[in-house]
């Protein structure tokens, strides 16, 4: 470093002095900066968990508190009352707390002023330290200072906590209205409640594919811009194994889509349904056509409201049901005509169309259900059998053995009609009995013998029997003929047979089937009829339908030939 001597001369310091100083590539400042490794931040334990709590009551006390005063807890009634305690602290939200724990910090202050004596603490009836009370309120002690504070200070609430506060001026847009009134139509009309549960006791599975939000198109694409952003940041890990660095495990959940509890049938939300196969962007181009492409909203956030308001409504699975011819003819049609604009947009408003008019017939079957359920002039009725491979006979574990392999197992035939206000029937019966139209026959007078015995007047009511688009059973010759000798007779008044479109006549008895199914999952062993009927039997006594009180399951061993009657 230069430097000026006496009389002006200029000259240099000792090189010994500029040796000492750091070079630059060791100096901090001049080193390649790298970015951090986020670390995964731990989550905090559960403050009601029993072993959480039993773990701070083993700990000791503050070491100027000579007395034991967590060992009162250690009881299991204490204990017990604490867990219980905890439970309920923690359903509360940040400020409800904030204000209990306030308002209790007066009563003590308030408390220790009267008698001019130091603050007595006490939890739960029983007199602890400062410190175990903040411990057992599960406080922190900055959170309790600031609350001690504005109660010796004479505040008459607790100071507001602002990052619990919700932001102001947040306002839901009218395009995101449209999509969650778009989706409840879809929900109410189009949606079935189709539960499916497959015997796993020998019986064929199909491959069945069902849709899954982490499979979907655009949560894929999703997931690998959100790994790309991943992998430009660092964000990787190294194989002990090979020593070769690996992509980090993206989890199952994003960020940006938060599902709320009240939103899933586990909080009390609505209950699941499925849709036709098929894929969100098919409903996302009928949502642009019914509001407009100027009003409607792109599809991200038309994916982000049906993931996080409406995760309950699913897709179908392809291979359990039968799809609507309609509905595939006009789905094809539509998919061909990409490049033709106003061609596109007609064969959407034909499949619209469509959709509505089913969405009618249905309407017309609830409006029924609802009349007769007011138990007036109206009586309706609907009937249809299950599918065989939920009732093979005998049922047990051991049926898994290759020795058993060869054997045949009988699968049974169970039908179910259901006099909406009234009573429900299952009907159950053995393989070599056929199901055809007696067996249904002999179900539904079965169900009028029983109407007429109730006490209702089956010569003055209208009779609605709702069916399935299937000429086996009910929607045949031999049904008609049965139904008009009924009236012709005088038993009946009047008599409509009534069928929904052909790959939309899935309804409530349908959701009865899937019920009775996941109970039958359950029973592990049954090895005769009559031990499906006495299970069928006691689990319809448990079944939650209120305007059906009436429920028997019985055995059928022979049916009347009603053609020739």
């Amino acid at each position: 470093m230069p430097g000026q001597g006496p009389g002006g001369i200029i000259f240099m310091q000792d090189i010994d002095v500029l040796t000492e100083s750091e070079p630059e590539a060791d100096r901090p400042s001049c080193q390649a900066s790298r970015k951090r490794k986020r670390k995964p931040r731990k989550k905090r334990p559960d403050s009601a968990d029993p072993l959480v709590l039993q773990k701070m009551l083993a700990k000791p006390c503050d070491k100027k508190c000579k007395r034991d005063c967590r060992s009162c807890f250690r009881q299991h009634a204490a204990f017990q009352e604490l867990l219980k305690f905890r439970q309920k602290w923690k359903g509360l939200h940040k400020l409800d707390q904030d204000t209990v724990v306030f308002q209790t910090m007066q009563k003590f202050h308030d408390k220790a002023v009267e008698n001019n004596c130091p603050t007595e603490w006490t939890f739960l009836g029983r007199p602890v330290c400062f410190r175990s009370w903040l411990r057992l309120q599960n406080l922190g002690g900055g959170r309790a200072a600031r609350l001690w504070k504005a109660v010796r200070s004479g505040s008459s609430g607790p100071p507001c906590d602002l990052r619990y506060l919700k932001k102001a001026g947040v306002v839901v847009s009218d395009k995101v209205a449209n999509v969650t009134s778009f989706l409840s139509r879809i929900y109410e009309s189009v949606a079935e409640t189709l539960p499916d549960v497959r015997d796993e006791l020998g019986d064929v599975a199909a491959d069945v594919r069902e849709y899954n939000f982490q499979l979907d198109a655009y949560a894929m694409a999703l997931q690998e811009q959100e790994k790309k952003k991943q992998v430009a940041a660092g964000e990787k890990s190294e194989d002990p194994a090979q020593g070769k660095p690996t992509e980090k495990v993206k989890r199952s959940t994003f960020r940006s889509v938060t599902v709320p509890v009240e939103r899933t049938p586990a909080g009390g939300g609505p209950e699941p349904r499925s849709l036709p196969p098929g894929q969100m962007l098919e409903y996302f181009e009928q949502y642009k056509m019914e509001v407009g492409k100027d009003a409607a909203v792109a599809f991200p956030t038309f994916w982000k409201v049906w993931k996080r308001d409406w995760s309950f409504l699913t897709f179908r699975p392809v291979s359990l049901h039968k799809e609507c011819t309609q509905c595939v003819r006009h789905k094809a049609l539509i998919q061909e005509l990409g490049q033709h604009l106003h061609a596109r947009a007609a064969a959407q408003k034909l499949y619209y169309a469509h959709l509505r008019a089913q969405f009618l017939d249905r309407h017309e079957y609830w409006a029924c259900r609802g009349r007769s359920r007011l138990r007036g002039n109206e009586i309706s009725l609907i009937a249809d059998g299950m599918d065989q491979a939920k009732f093979s006979v005998p049922r047990h574990p051991q049926i898994r053995a290759a020795a058993f392999d060869t054997w045949i197992r009988p699968k049974l035939h169970v039908s179910v009609c259901i006099a909406h206000g009234y009573h429900v029937i299952v009907g159950v019966s053995d393989a070599d009995l056929k199901k055809d139209a007696n067996t249904s026959i002999e179900m539904l007078s079965h169900s009028l013998t029983k109407l007429s015995h109730s006490g209702v007047k089956l010569d003055e009511s209208h009779i609605n029997l709702q069916c399935d688009n299937t000429s086996r059973e009910l929607k045949n010759n031999v049904c008609l003929r049965w139904a008009a000798s009924l009236i012709s007779a005088g038993i009946l008044g009047s008599f409509t047979l009534s069928a929904l479109r052909s790959g939309h006549s899935h309804e409530d008895i349908d959701q009865f089937h899937g019920s009775l199914a996941k109970f039958l999952v359950r029973c592990r062993i049954v090895e005769t009829a009559q031990d499906y009927v006495d299970k069928i039997h006691s689990w319809l006594q448990s079944v939650p339908r209120p305007f059906e009180a009436q429920r028997v399951c019985l055995k059928i061993d022979q049916t009347r030939d009603w053609p020739l009657a």
